[in-house]
């Protein structure tokens, strides 16, 4: 069966051109809507970037501590735009019967943070005791995961 052609007797009007004010309008919207996707992005990134620098810098402290100690992390405060981690942890050393409280403060190079999973460390210190260079060569290369990228 076919349905005859019956003409309509109120056709749709043909669609009219966006006035510059809707224009506008939507511009607007369209780059409020990308600002805030962008944010939330960006706040994302930070997050993974501050869990990043914190597992990096905690970490260490099996190497900077005595063998056989065991750890709490008590907190920590990560400031990734200056790529610094300072972490408050409890140190249990073998036949001691109390934690005693330390801190470490790492701060990792702020050009590589985002461009590799595992941040460079730049500096680091124990209790307000710098660890030298060739320590933290050293971590850099074979604790850290930066051997092969740095040669």
């Amino acid at each position: 069966m076919t349905v005859p052609d019956v003409p309509l007797e109120n056709p749709a009007p043909p669609p009219q051109p966006m006035q510059p004010r809707h224009r506008l309008l939507l511009a607007v919207v369209t780059i409020a809507a990308a600002a805030f996707v962008a944010s939330a992005i960006a706040a994302g990134l930070g997050y993974q970037t501050d869990r990043r620098l914190e597992a990096a810098c905690g970490s260490i402290l099996t190497v900077v501590n005595p063998e056989g100690a065991s750890f709490d992390r008590l907190s920590s405060d990560v400031n990734s735009s200056k790529g610094v981690v300072r972490m408050l942890y409890g140190i249990n050393r073998l036949g001691e019967n109390s934690a005693r409280r330390s801190v470490i403060v790492c701060t990792f190079g702020s050009g590589t943070v985002l461009a590799s999973i595992n941040p460079e460390l730049i500096a680091a210190s124990v209790d307000g005791k710098t660890i030298g260079p060739a320590r933290i060569a050293f971590l850099n290369r074979f604790w850290l995961g930066k051997g092969a990228a740095s040669g």
